[in-house]
């Protein structure tokens, strides 16, 4: 039976079936890279180009322990491929591997990092190191402009730059705008959060004051685009056509002499009748200036449910006119003209309204007879609907002078107590009579918002 012979493979130092054979003394085992000329077992030069191999099997013999520098031009051939083999040497005497393309320790335990590494520095320490940005030492915070994290202060990282940036949320949001400053409509800045569609900076041909895109029947005059007025609605023969143009205003009343003049100061096209009592419905506006007189007026419940609007200015002390004042508003009458030269200021603008944002917020008149009224309205228990917009200096609560009243149809009834329609100076009229026109007429051509 034949004895078990153990398998070996070229890289076992011995092979279990035969002794090593030793290497004699008179033999020098040299190694040598032959990329850089050095010897890898002492670190000596040796001659480029030049190979020795071991005189004996190098299967069989033991790895060398020492070795120098040697010529020897010996042509035999190493058994082993250095083009194909690891090009790392492990020299045994010394435990160092050795890179043998280029000759570069890589492996040796004693062997000093000469490399340098700062790390990520140290934040405050006034000097830009590592993943810092800046370092501005003490003066780092969060407000400056290096942050308390080294990081230069820019817009949208959500920390505001103290003296530059209005505000910071890191991004765009209905508060702040993406450029860091507060969003609001008219800033030329589109921020599409805080709901605006479009923002030109001001009305523009193309864009609301509102920020949303000018368009004819949205509700929003924009005399840029070449709107009138826009009530919002599609009714074309109420005060605003479907063109956003002023539908047919009347103007009429027992006394009118000074009103067409306010009118042309507005713009606003009208139709001059001159009757007491313009008929409901004649009309999608209709504006009475009135002086004394009897008779009430006609039943407008209709002309208001169709969404269309009265103006009365002045009055009169009769009491069928004062049943169809009652009608619509908790008022008194005093069956004498009387006006306000026991005290002042004449007018005193009341709860914020489109109607009065144009006139003046104390007001008091040059000629007192312009103050000359009858009607008071009460500043409290109104119906549903009613506004008091501006107050005489007389006391309350029979101190109102201006209300406006909106009906669940649309319409409404504005009703102006003093008789600048009768009394009013140039003067007055720019600075009084006209102003209340504009507003009023701008807010029935939003459809009384």
């Amino acid at each position: 039976m034949k004895s078990a012979r153990c398998c070996w493979s070229p890289l076992s130092r011995r092979p279990h079936s035969r002794p090593a054979a030793a290497t004699p003394s008179n033999v020098t085992v040299t190694v040598t890279d032959t990329t850089s000329g050095t010897d890898s077992s002492t670190g000596g030069p040796t001659t480029q180009g030049t190979t020795t191999t071991p005189t004996t099997d190098p299967s069989t013999t033991e790895a060398p322990t020492t070795g120098a520098p040697t010529t020897n031009t010996s042509t035999s051939t190493s058994t082993t491929d250095l083009s194909t083999t690891d090009p790392s040497t492990t020299d045994l005497s010394t435990g160092t591997t050795t890179d043998q393309s280029t000759g570069t320790d890589t492996g040796t335990s004693d062997s000093t990092d000469t490399g340098s590494s700062t790390g990520d520095g140290v934040c405050g320490d006034g000097t830009i190191d590592g993943s810092e940005e800046c370092d501005d030492g003490p003066d780092n915070a969060d407000t400056a402009a290096c942050t308390s994290a080294c990081l230069n202060n820019i817009c949208g990282d959500g920390l505001v730059l103290a003296g530059t940036e209005a505000c910071d949320d890191g991004g765009e949001s209905d508060a702040c705008n993406a450029d860091c400053t507060v969003a609001s409509c008219g800033d030329g800045v589109v921020n599409m959060i805080a709901g605006e569609t479009c923002d030109a900076g001001g009305e523009s041909a193309a864009c609301d004051l509102d920020c949303t895109p000018a368009q004819c029947t949205d509700g929003v005059k924009n005399t840029a685009a070449g709107e009138a007025c826009d009530d919002g609605n599609m009714v074309d023969d109420d005060a605003c056509s479907n063109l956003c143009e002023f539908g047919e205003i009347v103007l009429g009343g027992n006394d009118f002499t000074t009103m067409p003049s306010a009118m042309d100061a507005t713009g606003a096209p009208y139709t001059l009748q001159p009757v007491k009592w313009i008929p409901p419905d004649s009309a999608g506006l209709i504006i009475l200036s009135h002086n004394g007189g009897s008779g009430a007026g006609p039943d407008y419940a209709p002309h208001f449910a169709a969404g269309r609007h009265l103006l009365v200015l002045g009055g009169s002390g009769h009491m069928d006119y004062w049943s169809f004042i009652t009608e619509h508003f908790t008022a008194t009458v005093d069956p004498e003209w009387h006006e306000t030269s026991d005290c002042d200021p004449d007018w005193t603008r009341g709860a914020a309204h489109p109607i009065t944002s144009l006139m003046p917020a104390n007001h008091e008149f040059i000629d007192p007879s312009i103050t000359d009224h009858m009607v008071h309205f009460s500043g409290t228990d109104q119906p549903p609907g009613v506004t008091v917009l501006g107050k005489m200096c007389h006391p309350a609560p029979y101190d109102g002078i201006l209300v406006t009243r909106k009906y669940p149809g649309g319409g409404t009834f504005t009703y102006m107590g003093f008789a600048v329609n009768v009394f009013a100076d140039a003067t007055s009229q720019a600075e009084f009579l006209v102003p209340f026109l504009d507003g009023y007429l701008d807010w029935i051509g939003q459809g009384a918002p």
